[in-house]
């Protein structure tokens, strides 16, 4: 008498309680590792994210302080700026001597500037045109007087 597993396997296979038998011991394991995996990675994401949401908090708080700090700094940097518009624009013009100019004879104030009161003075802006497509002076800037000229 011999053995025949190939109808040995395919009885075995039609037996339906060798199937569950079969799955509970190939798959559970499987599974039960699957789940185990899936729950890791569900604590690992919540830790990502609550280390993510935390560090975005931090540089948010920290961009707010540096751009508050950044802000006194540029304001105090300004504390002492006069902005002159309205003088015609010429080529290679002495924006510092138009600005004395200003302050000491057209606005004929009680204090005399002279050039060492003024660190530097410069025309910002773009050019831009008028209506009558004419190119319109750009205020002239940053004329920050020093401690001891006033």
């Amino acid at each position: 008498m011999s053995f025949n597993f190939n109808v040995y396997f395919q009885n075995f296979f039609n037996d339906e309680d060798n199937i569950k038998l079969l799955r509970e011991i190939m798959c559970a394991p499987i599974l039960d590792e699957i789940t185990t995996l899936r729950k890791t990675c569900e604590e690992k994401d919540a830790v990502i994210d609550f280390l993510i949401s935390n560090e975005v908090a931090e540089l948010k708080t920290a961009i707010d302080t540096l751009e508050a700090s950044n802000d006194e700094l540029e304001q105090y940097q300004r504390r002492n700026s006069l902005r002159i518009s309205g003088i015609t624009e010429t080529v290679n013009e002495d924006c510092i001597e138009i600005a004395l100019d200003v302050v000491n004879e057209t606005l004929k104030l009680d204090l005399s500037l002279t050039a060492s009161n003024i660190d530097r003075a410069h025309r910002t802006g773009q050019h831009k045109l008028n209506k009558r497509m004419e190119t319109t002076p750009r205020e002239i800037c940053n004329i920050p007087p020093t401690e001891e000229g006033l």
